[in-house]
C-alpha cells in the first residue's frame, strides 16, 4: 500500500523523476522493490506513448515472483496497452482479463472484467466467444447504463451471427422487465427489424416498428427521443412503401413532418436531412400511387432545403419514375442536371452511369458515341469510383440503388 501511495505523487512527464527510477532499476541486485520499480516505469512508458517498451517491462514483472495485487495492476496496464496498440489488440487484451478475472478475489470485480472479456471480443468481431460473457451477467445486478448495452451488444452479436431465433426472447424479456424504454433498448430494435428485412420477413417487421414507435411516443422526458420518432417513422414508411402500402407510409411521413415543425428551431437544423429523407420517401409513395404533381412539390421542397446528398438523390428519383413511363428525354434532363449541379455527390457517377445505359436504349446513329462519352467521363471524373473500375472491366445493366445507405444499423 506504500508504494502506490508514493507513486500517487509520481509526475511521470518529469524526466528527472524517470531517469531516477531507471537508474534504480538498472543498479540490479536484490531490491525488494525492484518489481514495483518496473511497473512505475512501465506507467511512465504508457503515458508517453511508448507501448513497447511498457510491455516490455509489465512481461518482466508477470515473470517475476511479484505478488498477486502487483501482477494484477501490472495487468491492467498490458491490457491498456493492447487496447492502445494500433489497431487495437482487442482478442490479446481478453486473454489478459480472462487471467486478470482469475487472480481477482472480489465477484463485483470478476462482473467488471466478464463485461469487458465480452466488450473486447466484441469489438474483435468475435460474436461467438463474446456471447457466453454477456449471457454469464444477464442475471446480474447491474446499473442501467450497463444493462441498456448489454441487451444492445448481445443482440447485436446475435444478429451478426444470424441468430435471431436467440436475440428475439433476449429483446422479449428486456421489454418485460426494462417497460421504460432507452436509447439502447430501441437501437437493438431498430438492428433487428432490418434484420428481419433482409431475411424476408417484411410483415414481422412492421408489426414490430409500429409497436416500438408507439412505445417512443409514450417517452417525453428523454433528450433521444425525437431523434428516435423521426428515424423509427422513416424505417417505417420506408417498410411500408417496400410493401406496396403507400397510403399507409404517407400517413407515417406526414405525421413525422408534422412533428418535425413542431420542434425547436436548434433541434429542426440538427434532424433537417432527415426530414428531407421522409420527404423524398414520400415523393416515392406518390409517384408509385401516380400524384406526380403533389410528388414533384415534394422534390422540389427537398432540392430549395439545401442538403447536397438529398438534393442528388431527388435527381435519381424523378429520373427513374420518367424512365418507368418510358420518358426518356426527361429522365436524361434529370440524370444530367444531377450530375452537373451536385460533382461532388456519391450520385453524381450513378446519374452518368445511368445517363449512359438510358442512351444505348434509344435506337440512334449517335448513342454509342453519346454513351462511350457518358462512360469516359466517369473514368474521367471519378477514376476511383467502383463504377469506373467496372466499366473498364465490362458491360452491364443499371445498378440498383443501395437502400442500406439510408437504413444503416443502428450503432453505438
Amino acid at each position: 500500500m506504500a508504494f502506490y501511495y508514493w507513486l500517487s505523487f509520481v509526475d511521470f512527464s518529469d524526466e528527472n523523476q524517470t531517469r531516477t527510477l531507471t537508474l534504480l532499476f538498472d543498479a540490479g541486485g536484490e531490491d525488494p522493490l525492484r518489481n514495483e520499480i518496473a511497473y512505475a516505469l512501465a506507467l511512465s512508458s504508457f503515458y508517453k506513448g511508448n507501448l513497447n517498451q511498457s510491455q516490455a517491462r509489465i512481461d518482466s514483472i508477470l515473470e517475476s515472483d511479484a505478488e498477486s495485487s502487483l501482477k494484477q495492476s501490472a495487468l491492467r496496464v498490458l491490457i491498456a496497452v493492447c487496447w492502445n496498440q494500433n489497431p487495437s489488440q482487442y482478442r490479446l487484451a481478453a486473454e489478459h482479463l480472462l487471467r486478470l478475472r482469475r487472480l481477482s478475489p472480489d465477484p463485483k470485480e470478476k462482473n467488471k472484467y466478464s463485461l469487458l472479456i465480452a466488450d473486447s471480443y466484441y469489438l474483435n468481431g468475435d460474436y461467438e466467444n463474446a456471447i457466453p460473457y454477456y449471457n454469464g451477467l444477464m442475471d446480474q445486478t447491474l446499473t442501467p447504463g450497463i444493462q441498456n448495452e448489454l441487451l444492445f451488444k448481445i443482440t447485436d452479436s446475435m444478429l451478426k451471427l444470424g441468430n435471431v431465433d436467440g436475440a428475439r426472447p433476449i429483446l422479449e424479456r428486456f421489454h418485460d422487465e426494462h417497460p421504460e424504454l432507452s436509447e439502447l433498448i430501441w437501437g437493438s430494435e431498430w438492428n433487428f427489424n432490418l434484420y428481419l428485412v433482409r431475411n424476408g420477413n417484411l410483415h414481422e417487421a412492421i408489426i414490430r416498428m409500429e409497436e416500438l414507435r408507439s412505445s417512443i411516443e409514450s417517452v417525453t422526458s428523454a433528450e433521444w427521443t425525437d431523434l428516435a420518432k423521426m428515424r423509427v417513422s422513416w424505417l417505417l414508411a420506408f417498410l411500408n412503401f417496400q410493401n406496396q402500402d403507400y397510403e399507409e407510409a404517407l400517413r407515417v411521413i406526414d405525421s413525422a413532418v408534422s412533428t418535425y415543425n413542431g420542434l425547436l428551431t436548434d433541434v429542426q437544423t440538427q434532424m433537417a436531412g432527415i426530414r428531407d429523407e421522409l420527404l423524398l420517401l414520400g415523393a416515392r409513395n406518390l409517384l408509385a400511387l401516380n400524384e406526380r404533381e403533389e410528388a414533384m412539390d415534394s422534390i422540389l421542397l427537398v432540392r430549395q432545403n439545401g442538403n447536397p446528398e438529398t438534393a442528388a438523390a431527388s435527381y435519381i428519383i424523378e429520373a427513374r419514375y420518367h424512365i418507368s413511363k418510358s420518358e426518356t428525354s426527361h429522365a436524361q434532363s434529370a440524370l444530367m442536371e444531377l450530375a452537373d449541379l451536385y460533382p461532388e455527390s456519391d450520385y453524381a457517377p450513378v446519374a452518368l452511369y445511368e445517363a449512359a445505359i438510358n442512351v444505348e436504349s434509344r435506337v440512334s446513329e449517335t448513342s454509342d458515341q453519346e454513351a462511350i462519352a457518358l462512360y469516359e467521363r466517369i473514368s474521367t471524373q471519378f477514376p476511383n469510383h467502383a463504377l469506373s473500375f467496372y466499366i473498364k472491366a465490362s458491360a452491364g445493366g443499371p445498378i440498383e440503388e443501395n437502400e442500406s445507405v439510408r437504413s444503416g444499423d443502428f450503432v453505438l
